[in-house]
């Protein structure tokens, strides 16, 4: 019935897709505190951006920042969105969410190239439900993952747009988003990279592309992002003193993401060989169990006689996207798993494809067996309660228990910590023109009264107030 229904209104179905989207990217945003590392380095690089009027070089702590070496897209993003909104969280991860609801809505209509609306929509379901887009370190959090992944995917699109229906604009307007991909991530970019490059070898296009004057165009264009980007630092970027990896922004990215991320464990949960399916199990959620009990199809043929490696390479032959997504996911992952350093947010280029394998690899038993939409459906209803859980989970930060007692800490006549708190704490502290300093002996010995889990107020002669507040150990 419910499907009916949707067959019947599928002209809204782009509509409601984008709302669901905007709403599940967009829900209480700005309302948790700033994350350590990665998010509060680009919030304060973007800060420090606006204050100085430098918009290649990063700073961190009033000092040059020899750790950030990406180029600056997703940076100018966030100081663009401080000018737009004020400094706030809302701001630092607003253009997170809006590339959160982009990475839906191209997924949307790369599934259109080839499918109906509601295959598309169900598809773009499946990538709401799991935390690989809606979650942190991507479209949930003040990070470049997002904005890397949203320019991915739209080189993606036109490509298999170009590929469908022809257009060598398409080409060049791919070269441009392939240039934004490489100015939010740098080289990180090649880690998907090489499955395109397979989806086009195993199509045969490799041939009529490199006769194409379009591509060469588009090479160009994709090329002069990255000389554009290496001559800024060498002429306007600041030396680096004392990084390991290189004398300047240029270097430090060249060594350590195309060598030294894969060849030493430089930071990153390496302590499992099933490191992969950890990660996967934590972007991809329930529907990695739903793509394992489906795999199988992919390999099952009709004629029993054929061998289980043709049986899958005639399904794929026949079905392009099933090609793509296939050629985006395994490359992908064997070079996560091969690489010395990694994090599970490595893997969430890959979940908009995983979605795809996941429904159309499911579809083929449903065709057999129709009574088997049930089982997605108590799929889908777990993918609902754990997206719920993650939207909804209480925070205990230092940094969000000083957004949580925001008017406080605006009239309190001073801010003392117990111990320097991180520098997310400091960064929700300087947004708001307030600092902490140590607390002497004197005042710890002072009467307070506990506020929060991690906030005290003291009273002090004169009527007024100050707070002091308490960082734990990830504080």
């Amino acid at each position: 019935m419910t499907l009916n229904w949707i067959r019947r209104h599928t002209r809204v179905l782009p509509t409601l897709v984008a709302l669901a989207a905007f709403v599940i990217c967009f829900f209480q945003l700005g309302d948790h505190g700033v994350r350590l590392w990665d998010e509060t380095r680009h919030g304060e690089s973007a800060w420090q951006m606006l204050r100085r009027g430098d918009f290649i070089n990063y700073y961190f702590d009033g000092l040059p920042d020899d750790w950030l070496a990406k180029p600056p897209l997703g940076v100018w993003l966030i100081a663009l969105s401080y000018k737009l909104i004020g400094f706030n969280e809302w701001a630092l991860r607003t253009p997170s969410a809006l590339a959160g609801v982009g990475i839906v809505m191209l997924t949307y209509l790369l599934v259109r190239l080839y499918h109906g609306q509601v295959t598309a929509a169900i598809t773009c379901m499946i990538l709401l439900l799991c935390r690989g887009i809606v979650g942190q370190h991507v479209s949930r959090t003040g990070d470049l993952d997002a904005l890397f992944i949203v320019t991915a995917m739209a080189m993606i699109y036109l490509l298999q747009r170009h590929e469908k229906k022809g257009g060598d604009s398409l080409l060049l307007l791919a070269g441009v988003c392939g240039g934004l991909c490489f100015f939010t991530k740098g080289f990180m970019m090649g880690l998907f990279l090489p499955g395109l490059g397979l989806y086009v070898l195993l199509r045969g296009r490799a041939l009529p592309l490199l006769k194409n004057g379009a591509f060469w165009g588009a090479l160009i264009i994709f090329l002069g992002f990255i000389g554009s980007w290496y001559l800024a630092v060498k002429k306007l970027g600041t030396p680096f003193l004392n990084s390991q990896f290189g004398a300047d922004s240029w270097d430090v990215m060249v060594n350590y993401d195309i060598f030294r991320r894969f060849t030493e464990k430089i930071e990153g949960d390496t302590s499992t060989p099933l490191y992969l399916l950890e990660a996967l199990d934590i972007r991809f959620g329930p529907w990695l169990y739903l793509l394992l009990l489906s795999l199988p199809l992919l390999f099952w043929g009709r004629d029993t006689s054929t061998a289980w490696w043709r049986a899958a390479w005639v399904r794929l032959k026949a079905d392009h996207l099933l090609l793509l997504s296939v050629c985006m996911v395994v490359p992908t992952c064997i070079l996560f798993a091969s690489s010395a350093t990694k994090f599970n947010w490595y893997v969430a280029i890959t979940t908009p494809f995983l979605s795809i394998l996941t429904l159309q690899l499911f579809h083929v038993s449903a065709k057999r067996w129709p009574r088997l939409w049930w089982l997605f459906g108590v799929f889908t209803l777990v993918g609902v309660g754990g997206q719920l859980q993650y939207l909804l989970r209480p925070e205990e930060s230092l940094s969000h228990q000083v957004m949580v007692q925001l008017p406080a800490v605006r009239e309190a006549k001073h801010i003392y910590a117990e111990r320097k708190p991180a520098y997310n704490t400091i960064l929700t502290l300087k947004w708001r023109d307030r600092q902490a300093e140590l607390a002497s002996a004197e005042v710890l010995a002072k009467p307070r009264e506990k506020i929060s889990s991690k906030v005290a107020r003291i009273a002090e002669s004169d009527g007024g107030f100050s707070l002091l507040l308490t960082p734990a150990g990830d504080d």
